[in-house]
């Protein structure tokens, strides 16, 4: 008769042979599936930093070119509005000069209006390429919504043509009158442009703002 020890101990030892031969098979392809899970993730992880790295990258570029944009306008702003104040100061000059019969330099006379024309459209111009703002004339007009560039431009050749050519119907307390009114709009209009460009708001006004706060 067979002894049941030995047969119990005989199945044990197969079914551990068994075990350990599964194991031996199935554990290291367990292990290279892991592997290569663990390694798809490194990929992934890998590539989304990638993708966070070049959309900085590409946010700070915008900013920085939103920044210098920003600066060229607030630049041209306060150029144009320099040019504004010697435009007006010179047409007063050149009235008191007809009123008075003296001599104008029309060079020097032509030399100002250029310049002042010229950094106001140049303003204009910069004026719509800041934020989403329309790149037209709409945002520094007279009050009749006319481009303050053509009213400036009328006016300054109206005084011209009474230096080249006297005229005894012409009017210099009206031009005076509207040059002023002109500044003045020009001034508001502009000095807002750059306060809405800035953290900065005027703290004294008289004819026109004369001083402003915030940070430099």
């Amino acid at each position: 008769m067979v002894d049941a020890t030995a047969l119990f101990s005989l199945a044990s030892g197969i079914g551990g042979a068994l075990i350990g031969g599964i194991a031996g098979v199935y554990g290291p392809g367990r292990i290279d599936k892991r592997r290569r899970q663990h390694e798809l993730e490194l990929e992934r992880s890998r590539r989304w930093l990638e993708d966070q790295r070049r959309r900085q990258e590409a946010q700070e570029k915008q900013e920085a070119t939103a920044r210098e944009e920003k600066g060229k306008v607030l630049e041209a702003i306060q150029e144009s509005i320099a040019c504004i104040q010697n435009w007006h100061r010179r047409v007063e000059f050149a009235l008191l000069d007809l009123k008075a019969n003296r001599e104008i330099d029309i060079a020097k006379f032509d030399e100002m209006a250029e310049e002042t024309l010229q950094a106001v459209v140049r303003a204009v111009s910069l004026l719509g390429t800041d934020g989403d703002r329309p790149s037209n004339e709409a945002a520094i007009s007279t009050d009749e919504r006319r481009p303050a560039t053509f009213t400036m431009q009328d006016l300054t050749l109206e005084v011209r043509r009474q230096i080249v050519s006297p005229s005894d119907s012409f009017n210099g307390l009206d031009i005076s009158v509207r040059a002023k009114a002109l500044r003045d709009d020009l001034m508001k209009a502009l000095c807002k442009e750059r306060e809405e460009r800035t953290d900065l708001r005027p703290i004294a006004t008289g004819d026109h703002v004369i001083a402003y706060m915030g940070r430099h």
